[in-house]
């Protein structure tokens, strides 16, 4: 997202949800996968990275706003 993408600069600053997601698919790579944690990470996911979209959504409209009002 970062590299071919121009709005990859503002999604995950932290690494938070790619880190989770990191985590989720070496728990699947396991024998002994922990379901309830493995659903519990997914759904945290979804809400995570639908407040994500609204925070770019955000960020662009105050770049925006910037641009047009010469940086002020």
């Amino acid at each position: 997202m970062e590299q071919y993408h121009p709005d990859g600069r503002f999604w995950d600053p932290g690494r938070y949800l790619r880190s989770e997601i990191q985590k989720s698919l070496t728990m699947l790579s396991r024998k002994d996968v922990r379901w309830p944690e493995l659903i519990s990470s997914g759904e945290m996911l979804g809400k995570k990275l639908e407040e994500e979209i609204e925070l770019v959504r955000r960020s662009q409209v105050l770049e925006q706003t910037k641009g047009e009002n010469g940086g002020d």
